[in-house]
């Protein structure tokens, strides 16, 4: 499962328990969770749909029926578990209304699917801007505007959702050497003109055409194989210190492993990109891994270390007598 999917699975899982949540509550007629929810949502829609949102004063007569308001886009919200379409009519039919008639009314119904409300048309003697068809937003609706989102989003909403929830995830303990290599390797500048320890170019070219690699050559083996002289310079690092290298490549060599168990038929550029994903999970989860990187970065910064153990025979295939001398 890719990092996108973890995300967006976790937050699916949250919205959908909130859900279930109010719905039992409400009828059991406890309403405490409806307005937390209210507070909860300000924050959700802030980061997806980089509102302004805020909770109503509800003394203030133009915000009367009002949940959440947004000054700067100009939005008011109403926030209800009440999915009728006399709810929503009774709102628009507030005459406090007129007075921010400039704005645009959306519900958000706590629901997985409100789409019946869609149908009917509605009485806005006021005027404010609402469509039906646009401003009922449901959770599915939510949900579906998650799927379109940037990653960094989704993190955001991820964590949110862990917060106000509770994170399904076993917490965070053990550090990661993987991590440390990352965290050195953002650090390093590289140039074409840097020397580079590597084997020569044929065979590291027959291993490329062994493995069926050729996709990825170009833009990835060639372009990254310019920090294997930085890589070794950090492994010698982690020598000195008394930690041996081979802890690190052996951990690549079982992601590497574990490709290739499970999947003996995918082809070697989808292991690699897998392998990508499945290396970015697991530093995530390292106690050591903090939020300095953005997803794009610690993406590429795998693939450098990726690209540097392939170089180094820790990874895919060897071609039959092909070597690389190294004492890690």
């Amino acid at each position: 499962m890719s990092t996108r999917e973890v995300y967006f699975k976790s937050i699916e899982d949250k919205l959908l328990l909130l859900v279930h949540s109010i719905k039992v509550n409400g009828k059991l007629n406890l309403l405490d969770g409806h307005l937390f929810a209210e507070a909860f949502f300000a924050q959700f829609l802030n980061i997806l749909y980089q509102y302004h949102l805020h909770g109503t004063n509800r003394t203030k007569p133009n915000y009367a029926a009002i949940d959440l308001v947004d000054e700067v886009a100009q939005i008011v919200i109403q926030v209800t578990s009440q999915i009728t379409r006399e709810k929503i009519q009774k709102t628009l039919l507030k005459s406090n209304l007129v007075g921010i008639r400039d704005y645009r009314l959306r519900f958000v119904l706590i629901t997985e699917d409100a789409g019946r409300l869609e149908k009917h048309p509605y009485q806005n003697p006021s005027e404010i801007y609402f469509s039906e068809k646009t401003d009922i937003i449901d959770v599915t609706r939510l949900l579906a505007d998650c799927r379109d989102a940037d990653i960094e989003t989704l993190l955001q909403l991820k964590n949110l959702c862990d917060q106000e929830f509770g994170s399904s995830e076993p917490p965070r303990y053990e550090t990661s050497l993987l991590v440390e290599v990352v965290k050195l390797v953002a650090k390093i500048q590289v140039s074409p003109a840097t020397g580079i320890k590597i084997p020569n170019s044929f065979d590291i070219q027959e291993k490329i055409d062994f493995n069926e690699l050729k996709p990825i050559q170009n833009n990835t083996i060639s372009l990254l194989q310019l920090y294997s002289p930085e890589l070794d310079r950090i492994y010698e690092l982690f020598a000195l210190e008394g930690t041996s290298p081979a802890i690190v490549f052996q951990k690549l060599v079982s992601v590497y492993q574990n490709q290739r168990i499970r999947n003996p038929d995918k082809r070697s550029v989808v292991v690699f990109l897998d392998m990508v994903d499945d290396l970015m999970t697991y530093i995530d989860k390292s106690a050591n891994m903090d939020f300095s990187l953005t997803m794009e970065q610690k993406e590429y910064f795998c693939r450098v270390i990726l690209v540097d153990a392939f170089i180094r025979c820790k990874i895919f295939e060897n071609p039959e007598g092909y070597q690389y001398d190294t004492t890690n």
